[in-house]
This record gives structure tokens, C-alpha cells and sequence, in this order.
């Protein structure tokens, strides 16, 4: 299996420079890949099948369209900036779409992927405000006023979805990640990757003796990092145009 791993692009701007950019990506993968997860937020707002959106990202919708007809495989961890991601993305472009976390096996090795945003379980105004975001009432709401009206409360839900910063949330998001990762590694999978944060994590763990690893290719949006798994290993890359520069690069093979 060769699957590239993209999170948090949050693309909004088609002439910016992460927009070009992960274009580009996608087709330099094109023939590469057999898999393409996107681990959410693969745009700052999208809220169903919004004429407006989709218009706007039609070149980039077009070559997932194309990406899918390939063969390859996509698929789409929901993200917190993913309020509604209506019929498109699951029938138009043919993605198998996972509200909270996936398990995927290959090559004989078992991995778990989420967006991440479930991580802290004692974020009980975020918990209720993602339950929110999410229910029918929302979509009901996006349904009956029209896409104008719809794109308008989206672009205020993604201000209050991304939240505020600091560096004391910087380092408390690190360390219940890496909490979160070592739990789920020890109930046998090979490797946890996640999102959200936008903060890139690599750490090798030994688990009953064997190799695992945790991973979170940062944002896209921020650095233009991402991740890519071959029969067994995984690397973590960002993307130039020349050559792409490795910042992470683990084996299972070497164990």
C-alpha cells in the first residue's frame, strides 16, 4: 500500500500558496498513490453542497474527482471545520467518509487515524459545541437558508470552530496527544496518526518489544508537511518545489 496523508490544509484562497501548492502535490502523487486520506479540514469552510464553495473549489474537487477514477482510494476523517460535507464529497468524488476515526490495515500492520479533535476529554464546552455543529438542527438550519445565507454562518461557525492560541495550549495539546497515542498504541495497533493541533509529532514507542510510532503531519495550511506510508514505512516530508525535504522517516522492517 503507498497512501499519502494530508491534514488541516484549510484551503480558502485558490491562488494562495499552500492552495497551488497541495495541487501540485496531488498530482506529483497521482500515479504514485493507491490511497489518499485527508485527516479533516481539508478546507477552512464547507457546509454541503454550498454553489458558491464549490464553484470556487471546483478545479480542486475535479482533481479529486479524477484522483478517485484512478483507482485510488480517499477517504475523509471528518474535521471540526467540516460542518456538513453533503453528497459531493461522499458521491461525486467517491469518498468514504469516517465521523470519528478509522482503522486501516495494511501490509500487515494495523493503524489508527482520527482528526484529533476528541483528544482532550475534559474539553467539555469544545464537546458540546462539536455535538452542535453537528446536529440535525445545523444542517437543518444551512438547508433552509440557502447557500448565500448558509456560507455566511459557516464563515462565523469556522471562527468559532478554530478557537484561540497560546503556548500553554500549545504544550497541553502536545502532551495529551502524546497521551492519547500511547494509550491507543497499546491496544495493538501499529501506529496512531492524528490532526487537528497543527503541530507536527513524531515519537517511536516500544510496545511488548516491538517498534510502534506516533504521528501528526502538522497543517498543511501552516507549513505544507505531510505524510507518506510505502509497505511499512513512514515519512514525514515538506513539500518544495524541487525536492521535497524529509523530516521524519520511520521503518518497521528494521525491528
Amino acid at each position: 500500500m503507498r497512501a499519502l496523508w494530508i491534514a488541516d490544509a484549510h484551503l480558502s484562497d485558490p491562488s494562495s500558496g499552500p492552495y497551488r501548492s497541495l495541487q501540485e502535490l496531488l498530482h506529483r502523487y497521482l500515479e504514485e498513490m493507491d490511497c489518499l486520506v485527508l485527516l479533516g479540514d481539508l478546507f477552512e469552510i464547507w457546509v454541503g453542497d454550498n454553489a458558491f464553495l464549490v464553484s470556487k473549489h471546483r478545479p480542486l474537487l475535479d482533481l479529486l474527482v479524477a484522483i478517485r477514477k484512478r483507482g485510488t482510494e480517499v477517504f475523509y476523517l471528518k474535521g471540526n471545520h467540516d460542518f456538513l460535507l453533503g453528497n459531493l464529497i461522499s458521491r461525486t468524488i467517491g469518498s468514504l467518509i469516517f465521523e470519528e476515526e478509522a482503522v486501516f490495515q495494511w501490509d500487515g500492520y494495523r493503524f489508527f487515524a482520527s482528526h484529533g479533535d476528541q483528544v482532550n476529554k475534559k474539553d467539555y464546552g469544545y464537546r458540546i459545541l462539536k455535538a452542535l455543529l453537528r446536529s440535525h438542527w445545523i444542517e437543518r438550519a444551512v438547508g433552509l437558508a440557502g447557500d448565500s445565507k448558509s456560507y455566511w454562518i459557516a464563515q462565523h461557525l469556522a471562527r468559532v470552530a478554530r478557537g484561540g492560541s497560546s503556548e500553554k495550549k500549545t504544550r497541553v495539546a502536545q502532551s495529551l496527544a502524546f497521551r492519547y497515542a500511547r494509550d491507543r498504541l497499546n491496544e495493538q495497533y501499529d501506529a496512531v496518526i492524528l490532526g487537528h493541533s497543527h503541530i507536527l509529532q513524531s515519537y517511536v514507542f516500544t510496545v511488548r518489544g516491538r517498534r510502534r510510532v506516533y504521528l501528526n503531519p502538522g497543517s498543511w495550511s501552516d507549513s505544507c508537511t505531510y505524510l507518506w506510508y510505502h509497505e511499512g514505512k513512514f515519512q514525514i516530508f515538506q513539500h518544495r518545489d524541487a525536492q521535497p525535504r524529509i523530516l521524519f522517516d520511520f521503518d518497521f522492517s528494521l525491528d
